[in-house]
């Protein structure tokens, strides 16, 4: 599945919200013609914690309806800031749906992009790097579930109040967005926690080549500094792809053709010709 680049910022509580701001951050779109509110309900924070893995996400896109102007999308932000913050404290009162009662945060996290589709239907420029994907080959895709004009991630330790979380998005956007997909995913248990890269249903280890904490926190290959335009800076990309997996063919082949795949050694995670997971590839 392709969906577009997205333009992300990130925020989270301020200390005085909440004595979990470390652990509970949350990010917003960029800052253009829509602004964070007035009040102090979200801050702008360190950019390091985003890209912690968790256990549990859910990936929603909308679509703007035909009548949305750019006061309408200033409303969700502002409706989304207000219902991020609460989440992040454990406030779930906005889930009428009664789901998430009694469930615990489980350092939820929110994150808001806006897709060029928003930005052309607004009047708003793109940044030059946010451009719509090509067709890759191999690629099969489902018009219904691709694309997008908003994406919004939610991740929690705890899938129970995902799934109210969820609900609550999609009620405080409903008069100014229109769903159009959305998708679950997990890790294993450990994802938050392990210093280890876990392995995905194939059995492969995952994550070998992500970009280090360290290296994403500050600039480099994951945040925008001095770019252009400059509501962009701090900010970043993100792009969703959805493969299929056929287990029973891909357990049912041999060994050799299962590393051959993925240029692995499935057991160890080592590069063909290697050793350990940390090698380069030869």
């Amino acid at each position: 599945m392709l969906v577009p680049r997205w333009a992300l910022r990130q925020w989270e509580l301020p200390p005085e919200c909440s004595s979990h701001t470390k652990e509970r951050p949350v990010r917003r779109p960029r800052r253009h013609t829509i602004r964070p509110p007035s009040s102090r309900s979200l801050a702008p924070t360190s950019r390091a914690s985003p890209i912690r893995p968790q256990p549990n996400a859910a990936f929603l896109a909308f679509d703007l309806k035909t009548s949305t102007v750019k006061s309408d999308l200033v409303d969700v932000m502002r409706a989304w800031t207000g219902l991020a913050a609460a989440l992040m404290r454990g406030d779930t009162s906005a889930d009428t749906s009664l789901v998430s009662t009694g469930s615990t945060p489980g350092k939820f996290t929110m994150t808001v992009g806006l897709g060029g589709a928003a930005l052309d239907q607004l009047g708003i420029k793109r940044p030059p790097a946010l451009v719509d994907l090509p067709l890759f080959p191999g690629d099969e895709l489902e018009v219904a579930v691709s694309h997008g004009a908003v994406f919004v991630q939610l991740c929690s330790d705890d899938a129970i109040y995902l799934g109210g979380a969820v609900r609550a998005v999609r009620a405080a956007a409903k008069r100014v967005l229109r769903p159009r997909w959305q998708m679950n995913g997990f890790r294993g248990a450990a994802a938050s926690t392990a210093s280890s890269n876990g392995r995905n249903l194939m059995g492969q280890i995952d994550g070998t080549n992500n970009i280090a904490v360290s290296r994403a926190s500050t600039g480099g290959p994951v945040w925008g500094d001095a770019v252009s335009p400059a509501w962009m800076t701090g900010g970043s990309y993100v792009v969703v792809r959805r493969f299929r997996m056929f287990l029973s063919k891909w357990e049912s082949a041999g060994s050799s053709t299962r590393d051959s795949a993925v240029g692995r050694h499935i057991p160890l995670g080592a590069p063909l010709r290697a050793h350990k997971e940390s090698d380069r590839s030869t």
